[in-house]
């Protein structure tokens, strides 16, 4: 019976570990507060995307992964703060990539929409570690109500995080070691007892 409890408490706790992960979304700011929560506000025009990958800034725990999607924008405007002359910008934006385990996933997924190579619109920036990064999630704001933003093409082919950096969540490794040495021990203690009792049956014999 409590064999059976063991193997179904297991299963259970698989299924819920290996699910598609529930992101904990970061309700989209207001207008008003899109630009408290801004170091630099621009209009301009998007002119290139580059796709990489980084270390997570929201997640900084070893093993979290962020695809680092940066924008070159054609400056038009500047509403807030004074920007050194230039007449471009390079901003990055993110979208999850891989977590180590399913508590991590439970985070913001990252900036949403995020356009594609032609669209102009209102970015709201702000600084970090020397970059220009766009405040999550809704910091690429549409110029007119009429005009609605959405992903680029590109960006909807992400593979959406859904995976493991380290194969399977941390939450299920630790049980399987734990397992694993358990079943090492055991296996280990069968295997000694059983040559000792073939070391006695084997002197018994002799005599």
């Amino acid at each position: 019976m409590f064999k059976n409890a063991g193997i179904i408490a297991f299963t259970v706790g698989c299924h819920f570990l290996l699910a598609p992960p529930v992101f904990a979304e970061r309700a989209p700011l207001t207008a008003a507060e899109l630009i408290d929560a801004s170091d630099l506000v621009v209009v301009g025009e998007i002119t290139d995307i580059e796709i990489g990958t980084e270390r997570s800034h929201i997640e900084r725990g070893f093993g979290n992964y962020d695809y680092a999607i940066d924008l070159t924008f054609r400056i038009s405007n500047i509403e807030k703060r004074v920007f050194e002359r230039s007449e471009t910008i390079v901003v990055r934006c993110f979208r999850i990539k891989l977590r180590k385990s399913v508590m991590e996933y439970f985070t913001s997924s990252g900036n949403r929409p995020i356009p594609g190579v032609g669209m102009s619109v209102r970015a709201h920036l702000y600084k970090d570690d020397g970059l220009w990064r766009v405040v999550f999630p809704n910091g690429l704001a549409s110029l007119s109500e009429d005009v609605e933003v959405t992903d680029a093409e590109v960006i909807r082919q992400l593979k959406r995080g859904r995976g493991f950096t380290y194969l399977l969540p941390l939450e299920l490794w630790i049980p399987i070691l734990v397992m694993g040495v358990l079943l090492l021990i055991v296996v280990t203690t069968i295997t000694r007892l059983r040559r000792r009792k073939l070391a006695v049956h084997g002197l018994h014999v002799r005599q």
